[in-house]
């Protein structure tokens, strides 16, 4: 009989290709003599000799040969049926023998019956010894046969979608794999967490830092709780930072059941307790040093105590260090274009800016935060709320802060301006997330002293009001005239100094454009709000969805209008078996120049998409970032979701969506009328329409900034390519990394050498890419670690609830439009944050998730423009919900339940 199982005390590195590197390295650590919990290991001899006795080589192999890894619901599906034929088949006699014998053998040395079967995974050839969470581990696990059928499980793991698109990725055939599932003893522990040999949060390998909870290490290593975390020196071992973080439960071995975990609320004072003493502090601290001794590099450790005693569970590398180390105190963190710090110091906020500036912007950018900083200054000072001048210094702000690259709104200078309203509140800045409407927000008393500025803040207002629509429309005017007089010019034979008067000349008129978008917002922030209290009064609208209901179906919203266009194109296409081919099969990239040569049915998309990108082309993925080419500049995202369409089961027809709301929206209206008097009617009436008219508005405004933004994007291209060419710049890119004044410098003759600043900004853009800041702050921000995602015990979500309807389906988490577009039909789309790049999604999204967001953002407008529900502003969906993991989104309550159970 073969030796199919080794136990971990007859396990070393020198095993790994039998054993895969979890188990490798924890028998190297057990003989070391730390902690390690007992268990045995299935060799990889004892998966070889099941497929062969069960004949699953052909059959596996005849699937796998055939997936296409492009398509991500094959991958699903293929793998899907290899899993089945693994999990369905036999393990031969001789196998079960050994594997049940060990388990006893482990149960009797332990006197502990519960144990954990986890992947130990590498290649054949040693060219990988770990895949960090892409196989499956089981916990608790009670008995010899259910440690059986989780073996086979452990097995199949190696073929969930996301393990096999990773091994294709990699290049790593199936057969090269090693899983040997590794069997370990479960530690009923009290207390458990991680400990790092280098602080994770800022690189500084003089300072470990532990992270704890009480019961099971799942919790904290999930981020479910606010762990305790101590930071501790090296050289002493002395505690430098200790906090106690709000443990709210705990996990704990459902030992009665004989499988899974039992969640036990603590009580408040137990929840803010410390969970560790000083003397197990100490005891980590000197554990830790001791294991990244022994590997000679910084320790990511997993580690546990029951009954007093230490266990090691884990024990890998730390990953991501050289990133952090790159800028290891907050002072080589400070760059050139940080805001300078006030005494006393502001508070400030990512809220309500994400939409505008989601990314780490580049230098070439921050003239659009000075322009976006000059629309919020020139409304208030006009009516009145603001009385200093306008900054005239390049980086000085008014109402933002710039920190590690990223926007962020000072709301020290908002709460001025409220201060001198009657009522005035932070509410669409701070709002919290809730469920039944209200909000506590603190708001703003009368006074005698105010009335004087409130009166003058009146008339603006009213001034504003009457003007707005009339000053829009000279604005859409004048922007397509300058657009249409832009497309007749040869920019390849305009000097670059002529560029620089244009430039000049964009950036006065965004500046103009951007006080009357900003103008607009306010206008359409208030008078939504008004209506929303108005339907709470008089309708019971305790949620805001009868609200919602009234502003849908407008057929008027610009981030709206390009899904209908791409629609079209789509319809077009899937006609044509030569275009879909050519959609289906080709580098999106290549398409639009496959059209400019084409005939016949390739001659008619190339004029279609031209007519598109000319009424269209503007917008892109970020489109606010100057470095983000524009759809006109790069069509390729526009044929991504068409590929998506032709490959979806169904896609909504937006113009059907746009009737079917425009039916609701009269229906809701036509109830309200029937439900109140005359008098009520009239108010409600006015109430409403401005609502209209101002949301309408906001988004026409914000597409002329949006418009402006891509005509300075077409003259920095041209001025690219003769800069690189005289050879000022080396890098294509160099160019978004020098500021407008410094670009202008240029244009205008002088040759002064930006090499050195460039690599030094560029630098700072990539790192700061990594950084992570928190949502609030006052004075300089310090980077996080990580979110800490704390979920309610009952796994919900609680965000705003922007767009009504209820509906589960599986998730859908894109993180990055420029990386992955993908949707299928029926999944529920979980964003970051929604541009007018996304909308296009929302025509195969059964609902939207976003971190961030308000009740008139982008993705709640489009929301109930196409009638999914929606919730936003839940702050951490994109960090806890999985792709393929079932939720439901309540649009009406604010809720997204997580599922539990298996991702899809």
């Amino acid at each position: 009989m073969k030796n199919y199982v080794s136990f971990l005390s007859e396990v070393n590195l020198d095993n790994i290709s039998e054993t895969g590197g979890k188990a490798a390295h924890l028998g190297k650590l057990l003989q070391a003599g730390f902690p390690v919990p007992s268990g045995f290991c299935i060799k990889i001899s004892a998966f070889d000799a099941f497929f062969d006795a069960t004949n699953l080589n052909g059959p596996v192999n005849e699937i796998a040969s055939t997936i296409d890894y492009s398509s991500i619901r094959e991958v699903e599906t293929k793998s899907a049926e290899i899993r089945e034929l693994i999990t369905a088949a036999e393990i031969p006699g001789e196998i079960t023998d050994v594997i049940s014998k060990s388990y006893m053998q482990l149960e009797n040395d332990n006197n502990f019956p519960l144990v954990a079967v986890r992947s130990s995974v590498g290649t054949r050839d040693l060219s990988h010894s770990s895949f960090p969470g892409q196989m499956d581990t089981y916990h608790n696990v009670l008995g010899a046969d259910e440690v059986l059928r989780l073996v086979r499980e452990c097995w199949a793991s190696s073929w969930t979608a996301r393990a096999a698109s990773i091994m294709n990725a990699l290049g790593i055939d199936y057969k090269m794999l090693i899983i040997a599932p590794l069997v370990q003893v479960m530690v009923p522990s009290e207390t458990a967490g991680v400990l790092f040999t280098a602080n994770p949060a800022n690189g500084r390998d003089d300072e470990m830092m532990i992270n704890a909870g009480y019961g099971l290490g799942e919790a904290v290593v999930s981020g479910n709780i606010t762990p305790d975390e101590y930071i501790v020196s090296k050289k002493t071992l002395d505690i430098l930072s200790e906090n106690i973080g709000n443990k709210s439960f705990k996990l704990v071995l459902d030992i009665k059941e004989g499988k899974g975990n039992q969640k036990i609320d603590l009580p408040a004072e137990d929840a803010s307790k410390a969970c560790l003493t000083r003397f197990q502090v100490n005891e980590l601290s000197k554990m830790g040093m001791e294991i990244e001794k022994h590997y000679s590099i910084n320790q990511d450790i997993e580690w546990a105590y029951a009954g007093g005693k230490l266990h090691l569970l884990q024990s890998r590398k730390i990953t991501g260090l050289e990133r952090i180390r790159k800028a290891r105190s907050s002072e080589e963190l400070i760059s050139e274009f940080d805001t300078k710090i006030k005494d006393p110091p502001h508070r400030f906020t990512s809220r309500n800016i994400g939409e505008v500036l989601p990314e780490v912007v580049t230098p070439s950018s921050l003239s659009i935060a000075k322009i976006l900083d000059y629309g919020f200054w020139k409304i208030n000072y006009d009516l009145g709320l603001v009385k200093m001048k306008f900054p005239k210094g390049e980086f000085d702000y008014v109402f933002l802060g710039i920190f590690y690259g990223k926007a962020f709104l000072n709301l020290t200078e908002f709460k001025n301006i409220t201060d001198k309203i009657p009522g005035g509140s932070l509410e669409e800045i701070e709002r919290p997330v809730y469920v039944d409407g209200e909000c506590d927000i603190e708001t703003t008393p009368f006074a005698v002293k105010l009335l004087p500025g409130l009166l003058r803040t009146i008339f603006g207002i009213i001034r504003l009001r009457l003007r707005i629509f009339k000053a829009l429309d000279q604005a859409v005017k004048l922007c397509r005239e300058r657009i249409a007089d832009n497309r007749k010019l040869d920019f390849t034979k305009i000097e670059p100094s002529e560029f620089a008067d244009i430039l000049e000349r964009n950036t006065r008129e965004s500046m103009d454009i951007m006080a009357l978008h900003i103008a607009n917002s306010q206008l359409a922030v208030a008078s939504y709000d008004i209506l929303r209290k108005l339907t709470r009064k008089w309708f019971d609208d305790a949620t805001g969805s009868f609200a919602s209901r009234l502003v849908t179906g407008l057929s008027t919203l610009e981030s709206a209008k390009p899904s209908f266009e791409i629609y079209r194109l789509y319809k077009f296409i899937s006609k044509s078996p030569e275009l879909k081919a050519l959609i289906l099969t080709t580098d999106s990239t290549k398409i639009m120049d496959i059209l400019k040569g084409g005939s016949g049915v390739i001659h008619e998309l190339k004029v279609m998409m031209e007519s598109f990108l000319g009424q269209y082309g503007y917008r892109g993925i970020s489109e606010g970032e100057m470095i983000n080419p524009s759809w006109e500049q790069e069509p390729s995202f526009v044929f991504l979701i068409i590929k998506n369409y032709l490959q979806a089961d169904y896609v909504d027809d937006p113009e059907e969506i746009e009737t079917h709301q425009r039916e609701d929206r009269i229906a809701a209206e036509k109830n309200a009328w029937s439900r109140i008097n005359s008098f009520k009617r009239m108010v409600f009436n006015k109430v409403l329409s401005d609502a209209r008219k101002f949301i309408s508005a906001r988004e026409t405004n914000k597409a002329l900034v949006i418009k402006e933004i891509n005509e300075n994007k077409k003259i920095y291209n041209e001025l690219n390519k003769r800069f690189l060419k005289k050879e000022f710049f080396k890098e294509k890119d160099d160019i978004y990394f020098i500021t407008l004044p410094e670009l202008l410098v240029l244009c205008r003759g002088e040759q002064p050498d930006f090499s050195a600043r460039i690599k030094r900004r560029r630098e700072e853009y990539l790192r700061n890419q990594d950084v992570i800041l928190p949502e609030f702050f006052t004075g300089r921000p310090e980077p996080v670690n990580n979110v800490s995602c704390e979920i309610p015990l009952s796994s919900i979500l609680v965000g705003l609830p922007v767009s009504p309807g209820c509906v589960t389906g599986p998730a859908r988490v894109i993180l990055n439009l420029k990386k992955d577009a993908h949707i299928e039909s029926g999944e529920i789309l979980v964003a970051p944050v929604t541009d007018a790049s996304w909308t296009p999604l929302f025509l195969m999204a059964k609902a939207i998730v976003v971190d961030v967001g308000g009740l008139l953002s982008h993705g709640s407008v489009v929301a109930r423009e196409f009638g999914i529900p929606g919730v936003l502003n839940v702050i951490v969906g994109t960090k806890v919900i999985k792709t393929g993991q079932m939720i439901t989104v309540d649009g009406a309550k604010g809720e997204v339940y997580i599922h539990k159970g298996d991702v899809l």
